[in-house]
């Protein structure tokens, strides 16, 4: 029991995720610049469309996170039979993603960028320029 802190700890910093605050700062710095920067840093646009005079352009990454588990066992042998129950909690793998949509003008401007999903793909997949 006295390393129980600091195991809480450790599980408590291998869930948390980067603000969403970080992440906004972090893709703000493409307001104001052309789209093809854009472009030529992340690649071609996934998907773009034109509404209202205004063009979108949309980047979406996946990828595969693995979290921490905990394993519950209960399980009993007899004679010459046996049995046992068991389960994980809070673990297992699931499926992050990050979208990020720039807004620009006929001019190729950035005026806005949109994303969502989780912080740590986001800052991880869409490296800062």
């Amino acid at each position: 029991m006295k390393y129980f802190p600091l195991l809480m700890c450790w599980v408590l910093a291998a869930c948390a995720a980067a603000p969403p605050a970080k992440v906004d700062q972090h893709f703000g710095i493409w307001r104001g610049r052309n789209i093809n920067d854009m472009v030529m840093h992340f690649g071609a646009a996934g998907s773009q469309r034109e509404q209202n005079g205004m063009h979108y352009a949309e980047w979406t990454r996946q990828a595969t996170a693995s979290s921490p588990s905990l394993s519950i066992g209960v399980g009993g042998f007899g004679s010459h039979v046996g049995g046992s129950v068991g389960t994980t909690l809070f673990g297992g793998t699931k499926l992050n993603y990050c979208t990020v949509q720039a807004v620009y003008n006929a001019s190729g401007l950035i005026e806005q960028i949109h994303w969502s999903g989780d912080t740590d793909l986001c800052l991880k997949q869409f490296p800062a320029k």
